[in-house]
């Protein structure tokens, strides 16, 4: 009794925190660079194939179905929720996974510093924030957004510094 109580804990946090990862998603106007490679519906089926497999192979109840399926889609889900907004930015957070997975938002006027820098085949970005001093932030998108991402920054008065480093390709 006591194990299918914590199960359905574990789904009720789980479910709480697909529903923050969704209201953060349904705001993104430029994702990153893995946030656009997870929206793919060819790498969802995959994902989805593989753990079905896994599941069935591993012959879970069906509780431990729904608690496997819930914490895959959250996790999942927190790889979709990061890029711009309209207000600011929600890079990947680094520390610890949960934290990584439920990245907070930094306003565009709390940010400083910005520099970019040109690869290959992604644009990488640096700031940093007001609120976590002494920590850069660091978000990746792919070339083909470079518009879009340099305008943005442009309506939000930031001024973005170009990298030394920068790789010019073609």
């Amino acid at each position: 009794m006591t194990e299918t109580i914590g199960r359905l804990i574990i789904i009720g946090l789980a479910w709480a925190g697909i529903g923050y990862q969704l209201y953060q998603y349904s705001r993104i106007q430029i994702p990153l660079r893995k946030a656009a490679f997870f929206n793919n519906k060819g790498a969802q089926a995959g994902v989805l194939i593989v753990l079905l497999i896994l599941m069935y192979s591993l012959s879970l109840q069906p509780l431990d179905w729904i608690v496997v399926l819930s914490a895959t889609l959250l996790i999942y889900l927190s790889q979709l929720n990061k890029g711009f907004t309209k207000s600011g930015v929600i890079p990947y957070e680094i520390g610890t996974a949960l934290r990584a997975m439920f990245s907070k938002e930094y306003p565009f006027e709390q940010t400083t510093d910005w520099v970019m820098s040109e690869e290959a085949e992604s644009l990488t970005f640096q700031f940093n924030s007001r609120q976590s001093a002494g920590f850069e932030k660091e978000l990746t998108f792919d070339r083909r957004n470079k518009e879009a991402v340099l305008n943005k920054l442009s309506e939000e008065n930031i001024k973005v510094k170009i990298s030394e480093e920068t790789k010019t390709v073609k």
